[in-house]
């Protein structure tokens, strides 16, 4: 059985293009999503990557279904 998954990385940063590249992956597609990285108040490191990834990702997926 076959799947066939594809990658969209939610990010435009051309350091994180290029760890993947090295690691030997290609995203399939590209989506840069503008959110506001500022973080909350008392906003602990580990919860604003939860947030932003979180933000980013359906940022990504909105914009896949357009």
């Amino acid at each position: 059985m076959s799947i066939l998954q594809k990658l969209v990385l939610a990010s435009g940063s051309p350091r994180r293009i290029e760890l993947l590249q090295q690691a030997g992956i290609e995203p399939d597609r590209i989506l840069p999503a503008d959110v506001d990285e500022t973080p909350l108040r008392a906003e602990h490191p580990r919860s604003l990557a939860k947030r932003l990834s979180k933000e980013k990702a359906e940022k990504a997926y909105a914009s896949l279904k357009t």
